[in-house]
Parts: structure tokens; C-alpha cells; sequence
């Protein structure tokens, strides 16, 4: 895509720095992280998301910094120097809305959000978060305990009253998100769960659930969970996709595919009609990208139809890591 106009949005994404991710094997694995002992959370998976947007809408600029390895490398260097900075913003303030004896400055998890102009001119904004555990960025499995011991919900989740279209700004990260904005407007629940976050799950046009408007999302269904496919511009090179860990090559796209498919993963076929959309929606979410590598999940789509209030299903996204969600009534 190119304009002779400079765009009116930038490509993005947020992230999560927790320093207890400098220590974890699972993020300084070399299909997370370009360096092996990052506080960046999947940092590898972020940087490919705006390489992706950087490439379908033509930012040289900023393709140009984000490629390869050594592009990965400089980004957390810049990231690195961006949280040093915010640090040092407020210490000499004594902060104790972040900081505390058991839990000084240094050690305050942070959301990033990292944006690109199309002149490649990079910008961070960061606010504190609350800390999660490891294994809530990291779950080993996905299956929810059978008995009382199931873990309690996070989010607050409802099913979108009207579809969203796909477009360029469904399928990848930009601040163009009017579109999320309606959803969380018109989708209200009735009452919010204790303690919990509220989410919209968004459905496309020809009725298949995509997303959240801030998550991925995992539904049950079949026997497994399953995520919907996003399609894509499918544009980003094979040599950034593919990463060596431990000597063996990856499983190059995670098990997505990037056009419409049907049946990939079993009893759901797909109809002609759908298969003429561009792409199904979604973005490739860095959380799910992991969730699929990992084989927590396959990709399927799910009619928004099937949804029903008190399902609980996963969501996640690179900030909070993977939680909890329970359906409920919508405001009428």
C-alpha cells in the first residue's frame, strides 16, 4: 500500500518488561526473545508483528530498522534505555504509588507500548501493571480443572451484538481501532464479575468469532481448544518466521495458516462463501503465536453463534499474559 499522503495512524504494539522474565527459559528461548536473559515478554513475536504491518503498508523506515536479528537486538536496546530513563523519571520523586520495601521501583512490572511513525521515528508510553506469576505468561496447559479448584476468572466477557469488518487495521496492529471502540461500547455487560477485566469477543461477517478487541481468544470445542484463524497479509519473510532453537528448526507459522483453509484441523469445513474473505479478521497475536507453537491449542474457526453465556474460555494478549474469561448477558 503507498499513498503520496503520510498516513494518519501508526503501526504498534504493547508489551509487557517484568524483570522476572530476565531468568525465565521459556522467554530467552531464541523463538521468544533475541537475547537470553530478556525482561522483554516474547519480544521476538512483537517486533515480527510490526515488521509485518511495516512491510504490507510500505514503511521502509521502518521495516528497515525492525528486520533480522540485529534489528530484534536494537529494538530491545532502545527498549532498554526507554524503561532506564522512565526509572530514573521518578525515583528521585520516591514514587510510592510503584514502589515499596518488598517491591522497590526496579522491580515494578510495566506495559509498553512501542509505536512507529511511517518515518520509522519511534515512540514508547509506559504504565505500571500488577504482577502475574510466571505460569500466567507461560501456562503449561490450557484444560481447566474439572472440580472446584477452577481458577478464578480474570475477564469479564461478552459477545459482540453486530460484526466487524475485516480490514488492513483487523488484521494488524495500528492506532486506527474505531472499530474495537464501537464494539466496547455497544456490548455492555449487565454486570461486571468481581475482580475482573471486561472483554468483547468480536465476530466477522460471515459470523465466526475473530478476537477480543484487546486479546486472542481460545474456545473448547471438539474435545480441544481451538483459536480462530486470522489469515493475513502473509507477507512477512520466511527467514524472519522461522527461528532454530536448540538446533531444530521451527515449525515455521506456529500452525496457522496465512489464506482461508477448510477443515485443516477436523470437523469444521469451511463454506465458499467464507473462504472469499480476505483473511478471517484477527491479528496473530504474539500470545498466540506461542499458545500454537506449544500445541495448547489448534486453529478452527468457531461460529459466534456457539458462544453461550457461562462458558468460560481463555483469552490473552502480550501485556497480561493468559487469563480466565466467563461469558455473560449483555445490557439490552
Amino acid at each position: 500500500m503507498s499513498s503520496n499522503r503520510e498516513p494518519s495512524f501508526s503501526v504498534f504494539t504493547s508489551l509487557r518488561y517484568d524483570p522476572q522474565l530476565s531468568t525465565c527459559h521459556q522467554n530467552n528461548s531464541p523463538l521468544c526473545s533475541f537475547k537470553s536473559d530478556s525482561p522483554f515478554y516474547m519480544l521476538r513475536y512483537h517486533r515480527d508483528r510490526m515488521l509485518e504491518a511495516a512491510l504490507f503498508f510500505e514503511w521502509s523506515a521502518v521495516a528497515n530498522q525492525l528486520a533480522g536479528d540485529k534489528g530484534g537486538e536494537m529494538l530491545e536496546t532502545a527498549l532498554l534505555r526507554e524503561v532506564q530513563t522512565w526509572l530514573l523519571a521518578r525515583k528521585p520523586h520516591g514514587d510510592i504509588e510503584l514502589a515499596t520495601k518488598e517491591k522497590p521501583l526496579e522491580k515494578s512490572p510495566l506495559k509498553i507500548r512501542v509505536l512507529f511513525s511511517p518515518t520509522g521515528a519511534m515512540q514508547t508510553d509506559m504504565t505500571p501493571v500488577p504482577q502475574v506469576s510466571l505460569q500466567a505468561l507461560f501456562p503449561p496447559t490450557l484444560d481447566l480443572p474439572s472440580d472446584s479448584s477452577n481458577p478464578e476468572p480474570t475477564f469479564t466477557l461478552t459477545l459482540d451484538t453486530d460484526s466487524t469488518p475485516t480490514s488492513p487495521h483487523t488484521l494488524l496492529k495500528t492506532t486506527h481501532r474505531p472499530h474495537y471502540d464501537a464494539a466496547r461500547v455497544r456490548s455492555i455487560p449487565k454486570a461486571l464479575l468481581p475482580g475482573t477485566a471486561h472483554e468483547v469477543l468480536l465476530w466477522n461477517s460471515v459470523g465466526e468469532v475473530i478476537e477480543g478487541t484487546f486479546t486472542s481468544v481460545y474456545l473448547f470445542r471438539g474435545g480441544r481448544w481451538v483459536t480462530p484463524p486470522v489469515g493475513g497479509p502473509g507477507i512477512l519473510p520466511d527467514n524472519e518466521r522461522a527461528s532454530k532453537d536448540e538446533g531444530q528448526e521451527s515449525a515455521g507459522d506456529e500452525g496457522e495458516l496465512r489464506s482461508p483453509f477448510g477443515g485443516r484441523w477436523g470437523h469444521t469445513l469451511r463454506s465458499s462463501t467464507t473462504t472469499k474473505i480476505e483473511g478471517m479478521g484477527g491479528q496473530r497475536g504474539t500470545t498466540r503465536r506461542w499458545a500454537l507453537r506449544g500445541g495448547l491449542c489448534m486453529e478452527e474457526p468457531v461460529e459466534a453463534s456457539s458462544v453461550e453465556v457461562g462458558e468460560r474460555l481463555w483469552v490473552s494478549n502480550g501485556v497480561r499474559g493468559f487469563g480466565v474469561g466467563v461469558v455473560v448477558e449483555r445490557e439490552t
